[in-house]
């Protein structure tokens, strides 16, 4: 009996030991691409589509909400879409909001560059 508790707490001690081990690979590969270790967003690949990530996308994001201000400011309300969170991410809400400022879809790097950078 006292064998088998000791296998058991050695698997246990070795399992322990090998997820301290490698606890920062673990998740490096479950956010890949989302964020750095400074909670940064990292650059996203393009074109931009629906479920791109990265600073491209927050940029993209921010032209988006500038373009429906300057909408609403000259009297043309046809967004009727709240604001969008600056959060990186491509999701329903930046691809409605695109689709109604008529931006093409997908983003590449030179619509990006001429468009969102440079506005």
């Amino acid at each position: 009996m006292k064998t088998k508790w000791a296998i058991i707490i050695s698997v246990a001690i070795v399992a322990v030991v090998l997820v301290a081990i490698f606890w920062k690979d673990i998740f490096k590969k479950v956010s890949a691409g989302n964020s750095t270790s400074d909670g940064n967003t990292t650059a996203a690949t393009f074109p931009l589509k629906y479920g791109s990530k990265g600073a491209e996308v927050k940029e993209t994001q921010r032209y988006l909400n500038k373009m429906k201000a300057n909408f609403n400011a000259g009297g043309i309300t046809i967004i009727f879409l709240a604001d969008l969170v600056i959060d990186g991410v491509w999701g329903a809400k930046t691809q409605a909001m695109a689709e109604k400022i008529a931006l093409k879809i997908p983003v590449t790097e030179t619509d990006y560059n001429q468009l969102i950078k440079t506005a």
